[in-house]
């Protein structure tokens, strides 16, 4: 692609990634990283149930374990030091 297409080609993959989400085309939604945002959420949320939804969480520092909390009643929650949000 040309610079001057990489827009369309953008919204076009996103485009196509929201339409696979809609029909439920995947067995399982994985969120690589909880701390860098969770794109598509409302589709996830509203069409794949908690057993199908996975977060990861390996950042060094958990400056936001309420996140984990809440998370992790969504959906399966894997952090790779949990001892820092254990009160």
């Amino acid at each position: 692609h040309r610079l001057v297409d990489v827009p369309t080609w953008v919204a076009r993959e996103r485009d196509a990634v929201v339409s696979a989400l809609r029909s439920r085309s995947f067995s399982l939604v994985v969120f690589g990283s909880v701390h860098r945002g969770l794109p598509f959420w409302d589709e996830v949320q509203q069409r794949y149930p908690a057993n199908q939804i996975v977060f990861l969480d390996g950042e060094d520092e958990h400056g936001a374990c309420s996140m984990a909390s809440k998370l992790s009643s969504i959906g399966w929650y894997f952090m790779r030091e949990p001892s820092q949000c254990v009160p």
